[in-house]
């Protein structure tokens, strides 16, 4: 079977994975990873959002990624920081604690049991997890993105998030794949 596209150009470009220009094309119409951001991102592995992340924050910005799977070591950066665990952990919670942010991500993703409709649940669980984690770290005006699969939980989370942001968006950036249902919400303008 052939590679895709972002696939071959992650190889090419020597990113972490193809999920790096998700999240690109999703900054390119958003503008919210900006210099100097502070950033955490939930389900980070392999850490091709991070990486993204790092490249545009410069050295006053701070990335802190989460995931139950471990990351390479980002050699060249040194403000990032990696919590290798559960993100809805007390462990992770305590580290997370310590820093507000201007965005708070979430690619997370359950592991799939291959029943669409557990699966489908499963998601809609992290993402509202990652919210409510993220009502407690944002800064006012900050951004939250979510991945999740398009349908009628996919709705009620859009609903949660216009109570809390300025403006929410939902995105479907060229790097997803044609026949994924996965989509991002993207609240804009948190109220704090």
């Amino acid at each position: 079977m052939p590679k895709d596209y972002f696939t071959k150009k992650s190889e090419e470009e020597d990113t972490r994975a193809r999920s790096y220009y998700k999240l690109q094309q999703i900054d390119k119409v958003s503008q919210m990873i900006r210099l100097g951001s502070y950033v955490l991102d939930l389900g980070s592995f392999p850490g091709g959002w991070m990486q993204y992340c790092l490249e545009k924050i410069g050295s006053k910005g701070f990335v802190f990624g989460v995931d139950v799977d471990e990351i390479e070591p980002f050699d060249e950066y040194k403000n990032y920081k990696f919590f290798y665990g559960d993100v809805f952990s007390e462990e992770a919670w305590k580290e997370i604690a310590e820093y507000q942010f201007d965005v708070v991500f979430s690619d997370m993703a359950p592991k799939f049991s291959g029943i669409k409709d557990i699966d489908y649940l499963r998601t809609y669980e992290l993402c509202k997890r990652a919210f409510y984690l993220a009502k407690k770290v944002l800064k006012p005006r900050g951004f939250f993105l979510c991945k999740m699969f398009r349908g009628e939980e996919f709705e009620k989370l859009k609903k949660e998030l216009e109570k809390s942001f300025i403006k929410v968006k939902m995105i479907k950036p060229d790097a997803s794949k044609a026949t994924s249902k996965e989509a991002y919400l993207l609240g804009i303008g948190f109220r704090g």
